[in-house]
């Protein structure tokens, strides 16, 4: 709010205040998503936004410039803002790309053309993101708005043959991903069975049935695990399993990214690396194995229990019956 609110004052001192065609002042809001939208930043996160403004019109000062215009350039000094690098070190690394047409799209799109693009070119990953979107800057109820006008095509209540095909081709993705990139099985986030793993099954899960059950809307991984269990899509086991292997997942990935100060999600190669680490997750020496030892005993065992109820979920989900 910070980065938004200093160079908004310094633009409209320049160019005036951005007015819609009936003359009210047009809206800016900024939405987060990924980590950020779900309240569960790691240590070393980029963090993922996404910029509207609604409406489009001109500005009203003595160097008038169209709201287009005016909203990119508010948008481009709040990115600079949060990424320069000072003495001090950058506030964040910010991650653009969710935003409509991703890479190729403006930095802002208004209300309308967002709404548009999603409507008719909106895709299943798109979805998936927007599962975890909430406002954090700017005008915080023409978010909410927005969220709650998108909200009938992040849960569609129908599923037509594009959907399905879309879900049928991510799930494909997703096991094909763990058979083979996800091959390294140190990497926390990656691995059979990992951070990412448990993180797509359950948006899937909530994807397939928030139509239904609004109270399934949430952007938080521990919530919604806790909410399909109440539901009834997560038997008690499940939930429970899924919730402490989860909790535990992102306490490695903390620990490691507090230990190297890095954007990592690799367990150290090097036994003494890792006998650090399992000490600074308060494992001990006991029944003649090193704290080593019995981490990496307890990480393989929880990865391995992960990827056997995911593989149930998906199963059980995304059956290939037409």
């Amino acid at each position: 709010e910070a980065a938004l609110q200093a160079p908004y004052r310094k633009l409209t001192r320049k160019r005036g205040v951005p007015r819609n065609a009936d003359g009210r002042q047009a809206r800016f809001v900024v939405l987060g998503l990924g980590k950020l939208g779900g309240l569960e930043l790691n240590y070393s996160s980029d963090i993922d936004l996404v910029m509207f403004y609604d409406g489009d019109g001109r500005t009203d000062g003595q160097r008038p410039t169209s709201n287009a215009e005016f909203f990119q350039l508010l948008a481009r000094e709040l990115v600079r803002l949060l990424t320069e690098s000072t003495e001090l070190g950058a506030a964040y690394r910010v991650d653009l790309r969710l935003r409509p047409e991703g890479r190729h799209g403006p930095m802002v799109a208004s209300v309308q053309s967002a709404l548009a693009y999603y409507d008719l070119r909106g895709r299943t990953w798109e979805r998936q993101a927007y599962i975890k979107a909430r406002p954090v800057a700017g005008d915080l109820r023409l978010g909410e708005e927005f969220l709650r006008r998108l909200a009938p095509w992040i849960y569609p209540r129908y599923l037509s043959a594009a959907d399905i095909a879309g879900i049928k081709a991510l799930k494909r993705r997703i096991e094909q991903q763990a058979r083979h990139s996800g091959g390294d099985q140190r990497n926390v986030k990656t691995c059979r069975g990992g951070i990412r793993d448990i993180e797509f099954a359950i948006q899937f899960l909530q994807l397939l049935n928030g139509a239904e059950l609004p109270q399934l809307r949430t952007g938080n991984t521990l919530e919604a695990i806790a909410r399909l269990g109440q539901a009834g899509c997560l038997t008690d086991q499940e939930r429970a399993i899924l919730e402490s292997n989860y909790s535990f997942l992102r306490k490695v990935e903390h620990r490691l990214q507090v230990m190297f100060d890095l954007q990592t999600h690799t367990l150290p190669e090097d036994p003494d690396e890792l006998a650090k680490l399992a000490l600074r997750l308060g494992y001990t020496e006991a029944d003649r194995r090193t704290a080593r030892q019995r981490f990496m005993a307890d990480y393989c065992h929880r990865t391995e229990l992960n990827r056997r109820i995911l593989d149930h979920l998906l199963h059980h989900a995304f059956s290939d019956d037409v």
